[in-house]
């Protein structure tokens, strides 16, 4: 008995055969060229395959115009200049409108003037009362009753004498 006889190629080896083309190199077209009842499925196949495409064609109406595609327009390059810039100033437009609005969104709202106490508020606090009589003397009161009868110019002296003037050459 002949190698062959004992396996027969399935219906899905001949479509696959079929759709590989005539270049097939696999197992099972060599098979289907050494088997002669596969090769006559095969050969059965193919004929009906090109009978289908032959009457698919025949029933096909015929087309209204013929459709040409156009070759490859050459275009001069002044024209694709115009459209470049057109669309960087759309591009350019585009980014500016989303940078504004993006930054109107995001940015805090300009504060409004506030008023501020007026300068009689000022005068009537007692934080501010306090404060303003400590810079005209910062001795508390009891020390104040004491230094009251004291001239002023006896406190230079004790001055002069605990900071002596830079012009006296004095070293103490």
């Amino acid at each position: 008995m002949k190698p062959y006889a004992a396996r027969h190629l399935t219906d899905d080896d001949i479509l696959r055969i079929v759709a590989e083309g005539p270049t097939a190199q696999s197992a099972a077209a060599r098979h289907a060229a050494e088997c002669p009842p596969c090769r006559a499925r095969l050969a059965d196949l193919t004929g009906d395959l090109g009978r289908l495409r032959r009457a698919a064609d025949a029933s096909l109406p015929p087309a209204p115009r013929t459709i040409r595609l156009p070759d490859a327009v050459e275009r001069s390059p002044a024209g694709r200049g115009w459209r470049l810039g057109w669309r960087l100033a759309g591009g350019l437009a585009l980014v500016l409108v989303v940078a504004l609005i993006t930054l109107r969104t995001i940015a805090p709202p300009v504060p409004q003037r506030l008023e501020g106490p007026s300068p009689t508020a000022f005068r009537e606090d007692p934080v501010m009362q306090e404060i303003r009589q400590l810079a005209e003397n910062a001795f508390p009161e009891v020390y104040q009753e004491l230094t009251a009868d004291l001239e002023r110019a006896d406190d230079d002296g004790f001055m002069d004498f605990v900071i002596p003037p830079l012009d006296d050459n004095s070293v103490s």
